[in-house]
């Protein structure tokens, strides 16, 4: 193994233990794992566990950041594309989102498509647009069927069109 494999596989046993601390609910703790896993060697994964560790402590701007370092670092990888597509709802600024959905979806290394189809059907819905609500809906449940929240909007949104 030389220098390179060990210090990625380092980072990514330091970025495993930032998960186990995460998945606590030990953010600051996760917080300083993640920067220590993408100061021993960056990845667009470290990068995504860090946004999600920083909009857990309620730093949204600090986590739009790092969706941006992880696109930057793996402009290939999908989740930072959705994650960065949620915080901009939670900050309501829902056509700014889309954009950041849309990327997610086209992006080569993406398997969870059904969580951006059902965002996007969130953010239609929110501004009205019941018919591409539906239609979102609809695709994030035809993804993945036992994704329930996507099938539970998908069917009150025929509820509400009959």
């Amino acid at each position: 193994m030389n220098e390179d494999d060990f210090t990625q596989k380092l980072a990514l046993i330091i970025l495993d233990q930032g998960d186990k601390k995460y998945l606590k609910g030990k953010y600051k703790e996760a917080l300083a794992l993640y920067q220590r896993s993408i100061d021993t060697y960056p990845t667009a994964s470290a990068y995504v566990s860090l946004g999600r560790a920083y909009n857990r402590l309620g730093q949204r701007e600090e986590a739009i950041k790092m969706c941006h370092h992880a696109i930057k670092t793996d402009p290939d990888l999908g989740v930072p594309y959705n994650d960065l597509g949620v915080y901009l709802m939670e900050l309501e600024k829902w056509e700014e989102a889309i954009q950041w959905f849309e990327k997610a979806i086209q992006a080569q290394h993406y398997e969870t498509a059904h969580h951006t189809y059902f965002n996007l059907g969130r953010i239609y819905t929110h501004l009205g647009d019941w018919q591409s609500g539906l239609t979102y809906y609809t695709l994030a449940h035809d993804a993945d069927p036992l994704y329930m929240p996507a099938g539970w909007a998908k069917y009150a949104m025929l509820g509400r069109l009959n």
